[in-house]
């Protein structure tokens, strides 16, 4: 077995951990979170904490994909030099870039305070806006440096931080407490980032001339990043700003959150193929690149179903279970949002294309009909349906970023995966009768597990799914790979 096929694997299996040990925390805050705070705090809480989220895509400026794409490259030329240098300028004019951002929104919200928010949120938003810029230089250039387990490690961290964080501090300061934790997550994450790169933090003299082209390479990158967060988080923003209720955007939010795991656990995954298919180009097997992203696309569509027919069965049960009856709009938005997973993972496989290409200009045309589609939709749909329109835009939106992104690499999309993933959603539909049949939580549990059952032979039957495939997979993350070079050894 090569390293390349035994490196993909690993850093795809260790993704795939990660991601799927962030489920039981987010199981827990779900349970905990929504009810202690009730819809309407726990509305102003989602605002907030959508702020940050939004505000951090202007710090970006597109350093995932800068490590992600070049690191591999010099790593491959052995200019160990260059890595340090990149890495420290880096550093420093995030910095710099970062508090200027911090400062500039503190000012706006400091004049234009929302009513019934206090000033003293958003100077702790502004902190944390600050760390958080940083932080996200550190982890990604162990992305850069394909540590892949400690790169994802991140979320999965800040899921823990932020169950324990708010609880605590919700139960003696309440809002403010919660908002507080925020805080204290950036903090958290900062921490473990410092750990986990301080053997690479070479402080070298600034060269804005040697920087300059790095930045100009994820400058489309930062923009196109910018605009995925923009619609992944402002639907908040929206619904607060056109119904101006703090219950509808809990609704939204809720499902949002759910949605965005599922959705990001599998752009993380894809992601985590950068720096190996970056390698791969250099070495003209552009095959394995096609191979690789043909598995990981037909597999997560097949994950994807299975998780689609368990929401519809199951998924009103859970959330009245979870979060109680007042809660119940929270299913339906989960839903509608839930059906756009599909476009987003054709949609995924030519984000990791536009980087390992350098071709970020397709990736930023696609968002822009996409933000286009998003806003247009949350402008007709949020004022008569509130959540639920914001939950139709997003869908919308997602359908359009496919599309787009398909029709600009359909070069290096595998027609026979493509065909496959649409086999694997036809025949996933065809089980959706199943809702008939739903009663009482055991018998949709027992229709879940049928399901899952029939939909599998089914795909072994028709050769989508085929042992010999898995057994690649299986053996490819099991042996050992051919000793590679590290930074260290390099030195």
């Amino acid at each position: 077995m090569n390293s390349e096929a035994h490196i993909t694997a690993r850093n795809a299996f260790k993704v795939l951990y990660l991601r799927v040990s962030q489920f039981p925390i987010l199981l827990l805050f779900v349970l905990i979170i929504p009810r202690m705070m009730g819809p309407e705090l726990y509305g102003k809480y989602a605002f907030m904490s959508s702020l940050l989220i939004i505000l951090s895509m202007f710090t970006g400026l597109g350093t995932i994909e800068i490590f992600g794409r070049f690191i591999p490259e010099l790593k491959s030329k052995n200019e160990i030099p260059k890595i340090h240098k990149l890495f420290s300028n880096t550093l420093f004019f995030k910095i710099i870039f970062s508090t200027i951002i911090s400062i500039t929104f503190f000012l706006i919200f400091y004049f234009f305070t929302p009513e019934g928010y206090d000033r003293i949120y958003f100077l702790i938003i502004a902190v944390a806006l600050l760390i958080y810029g940083i932080e996200g230089t550190l982890y990604a250039f162990l992305f850069g440096l394909n540590e892949m387990g400690k790169f994802t490690s991140r979320d999965l961290l800040r899921r823990i931080f932020s169950l324990v964080f708010i609880i605590v501090m919700f139960k003696y300061f309440e809002l403010f407490g919660a908002i507080l934790a925020i805080l204290l997550i950036e903090l958290a994450l900062l921490s473990f980032a410092i750990i986990w790169s301080r053997k690479y933090l070479h402080f070298e003299k600034f060269d804005f001339h040697f920087l300059k082209p790095y930045l100009k390479f994820g400058l489309l990158f930062f923009l196109s990043s910018s605009l995925l967060i923009f619609s992944q988080r402002f639907g908040n923003l929206l619904i607060q700003f056109i119904s101006q209720n703090p219950n509808e955007i809990a609704f939204f939010d809720i499902a949002n959150q759910i949605f965005l795991i599922n959705s990001m656990f599998f752009f993380f995954l894809f992601s985590s193929f950068i720096p190996i298919f970056t390698t791969l180009l250099i070495k003209n097997r552009e095959d394995k690149i096609q191979k690789w992203s043909s598995i990981i696309l037909k597999n997560s569509g097949i994950i994807c179903m299975f998780v689609l027919i368990s929401i519809l069965l199951v998924g009103s049960d859970l959330i009245n279970l979870i979060f109680g009856i007042e809660y119940k709009k929270v299913i339906i938005n989960l839903i509608v949002l839930y059906f756009g997973i599909f476009p987003l993972l054709v949609a995924q496989i030519g984000i990791i294309f536009s980087i390992v290409y350098n071709k970020p200009k397709k990736y930023l045309i696609a968002l822009s009909f996409a933000i286009i589609t998003f806003l247009i939709n949350s402008f007709l749909f949020i004022p008569k349906y509130g959540s639920v329109g914001c939950s139709i835009a997003t869908v919308c939106s997602s359908i359009v970023f496919g599309l787009a992104m398909y029709i600009q690499f359909r070069k290096n999309i595998s027609s026979y995966a493509l065909k496959d993933s649409m086999k694997i959603f036809v025949i996933g539909l065809l089980f959706i009768p199943f809702i008939f049949f739903k009663g009482n939580i055991m018998t949709n549990l027992l229709l879940v597990i049928l399901f899952v059952i029939i939909f599998s032979i089914i795909l072994f039957k028709i050769g989508i799914l085929n042992i010999n495939e898995i057994k690649e997979i299986i053996d490819a993350i099991i042996r050992h790979p051919n000793k590679t070079v590290t930074i260290e050894d390099s030195r």
